[in-house]
């Protein structure tokens, strides 16, 4: 309170970050006469989605001028963006298929059912000394697991790996959480996500013709294989994304891919990934080129 005046912040009272982005207090609060008074209430972006807002960036308040000074001493809870339809079918099928009551696919399915995680891998090492994970990371150690997981909370992934994993068996990973309860170090790993530059050319049979928005519509069928197919681990196989691309469109011959992590160096074979790292295939990165008519 910056008046000595008794002030009032009705619910849904309007606060804004430095970002731009609007916050509305959850309920009424009252801060005391005495200049300087103070006081604490929660509010929520009204915005969905991951909206960021550090320590200290809540700071304006529209309404009030420079009666109340607002901030925000902890940084806000990041939300996650509206699950879409697509992503809820994809990540029920992969539930689906980690089910089971082994402890691996036990860990992958409480994994795979929180909100917003899109995928997830548990790999074990049961030997007594560490193995090595490659590429440069710390060894896997003796007796325990690693999950790799994309998407959700770190919390309640934490919590998740906390109620279903083995007594005296170590989670393991490069991300580290203090689970309350139960209580336990947990640890997990998020995995190195690729960009996939693809190159598409096609030929096309000259005495069939070719559908409107032939090109959209190879682009629409090659993004709808990767966004189930690349999963964690899986390598990214060029001939598949050519084989996905023109399947069922009428008019179109052969189709050739090539693919790329840098858009400098293509190749037409594979593009390998380890346990923790996956493809992305995004439309503003696929090119495609039609070659000559054949007969």
């Amino acid at each position: 309170n910056n008046t000595g005046i008794e002030q009032v912040l009705l619910q849904g009272t309007k606060v804004v970050s430095t970002l731009g982005d609007e916050f509305t207090t959850d309920e009424q609060i009252t801060l005391a006469s005495a200049l300087g008074s103070t006081g604490s209430v929660i509010v929520t972006c009204l915005v969905d989605g991951p909206i960021e807002a550090s320590s200290n960036s809540i700071t304006d308040y529209p309404g009030g001028g420079d009666t109340v000074l607002v901030s925000n001493p902890v940084a806000a809870s990041t939300g996650v963006a509206r699950e879409s339809d697509q992503a809820l079918r994809i990540r029920l099928k992969r539930f689906l298929q980690t089910g089971g009551n082994s402890t691996e696919n036990a860990i992958a399915s409480a994994v795979s059912n929180i909100f917003g995680v899109n995928d997830v891998a548990v790999v074990s090492n049961e030997d007594a000394l560490p193995v090595s994970r490659g590429l440069d990371r710390a060894d896997r150690p003796g007796t325990s697991f690693e999950v790799v997981v994309e998407g959700g909370s770190d919390n309640e992934i934490a919590e998740a790996i906390a109620l279903t994993k083995a007594a005296g068996i170590t989670s393991f990973g490069d991300t580290t959480v203090y689970n309350e309860n139960p209580k336990a170090i947990i640890g997990f790993t998020r995995p190195e996500v690729f960009d996939i530059k693809l190159s598409l050319s096609y030929d096309v049979y000259a005495e069939e013709a070719l559908p409107n928005g032939v090109e959209s519509i190879l682009k629409s069928n090659v993004l709808e294989f990767a966004s189930s197919e690349f999963l964690l681990g899986k390598d990214v196989i060029a001939h598949r994304l050519a084989c996905s691309a023109s399947s069922g469109v009428q008019g179109v011959g052969a189709t050739y891919a090539s693919i790329s992590l840098d858009d400098v160096d293509y190749t037409n074979d594979r593009i390998v990934m380890e346990v923790f790292q996956k493809g992305l295939l995004l439309e503003e990165n696929i090119t495609v080129t039609r070659n000559i008519n054949f007969n």
